[in-house]
């Protein structure tokens, strides 16, 4: 199927799935990449209410696009990977 191809029915269910396909997809980034920050040694760092390093996330946090690692994380993460 592809979009403007069927009914305004189908072309919603389209955009619906692919808007929680993303969601989805966003959210799984964004656990993987908490993960793999303590992987390298990153703490839990709250200085950031979009930061990627909290101690928990709410569904709506792992849907947040604007999730990035703090400033004292991103440092440390350079640090600790030998860039800084």
């Amino acid at each position: 199927y592809t979009l403007g191809s069927g009914t305004a029915t189908e072309d919603a269910r389209l955009n619906a799935i692919l808007r929680a396909a993303s969601d989805w997809g966003h959210a799984l980034g964004s656990v993987i990449a908490h993960e793999v920050g303590h992987s390298v040694g990153l703490p839990h760092d709250e200085s950031d209410p979009n930061g990627l390093m909290r101690a928990a996330a709410s569904s709506g946090a792992l849907s947040n696009t604007a999730t990035r690692f703090s400033g004292p994380s991103a440092q440390r993460l350079d640090q600790n990977l030998g860039r800084d």
